[in-house]
């Protein structure tokens, strides 16, 4: 079995490509729950799957974890020997501006005293995460990688400049994201 590890030094980010800064983007600053939503459906209807027929849907559920599902999930963030380090790493040296430090800050001793409040996103009769670190034929290169690139192939595209990802990141107090992806197993054989 693969041994995964945190990361966020993007020299480490196997061939990403950058296309600009996206803290450029004036509307970062003053994203509301609204520009949030947008940007999550406008990305859903991006990737509306080829081979259905079906709209896109997107739903978002907010969990709170305490105690024991509070502790599994941590754990399974391998949290205290892996990610946690990391991000205090991040806090200390990383290139982020004085006041996403202190968020970030805050929002790590937080951790243990307060409830782990989770935004879960998900979307239907989309192509889900395709490709992989390494190819650019797929969009999970595009999405989790890549920075301010988008596919240019796709005319019915609402945004153009890869932005909307951000979003996610700016509204996540660790500035971590998870994703996972089931396709149904008549498209699987199609891919």
């Amino acid at each position: 079995m693969k041994e995964y590890v945190w990361s966020f030094d993007p020299s480490s980010l196997h061939q990403r490509q950058r296309g600009g800064n996206p803290t450029g983007n004036a509307f970062l600053d003053k994203a509301s729950i609204d520009t949030l939503v947008r940007e999550t459906l406008q990305n859903a209807y991006d990737q509306k799957s080829e081979h259905g027929d079906g709209p896109v849907e997107v739903t978002f559920g907010l969990h709170t974890l305490t105690g024991d599902s509070k502790e599994a999930f941590l754990s399974a963030l391998s949290w205290s020997t892996g990610l946690e380090p990391t991000m205090w790493d991040v806090v200390e040296t990383g290139q982020f501006d004085q006041e996403h430090k202190a968020k970030l800050r805050e929002t790590l001793e937080s951790v243990y005293s307060d409830p782990l409040w989770l935004l879960n996103v998900s979307d239907f009769g989309t192509n889900g995460l395709t490709g992989s670190d390494d190819e650019d034929s797929g969009n999970f290169k595009l999405l989790c990688i890549n920075e301010m690139v988008t596919q240019q192939d796709n005319s019915n595209r609402g945004g153009s400049t890869g932005v909307g990802k951000s979003i996610l990141t700016m509204f996540s107090g660790w500035s971590t994201l998870l994703y996972a992806t089931r396709i149904p197993s008549e498209e699987a054989k199609r891919i």
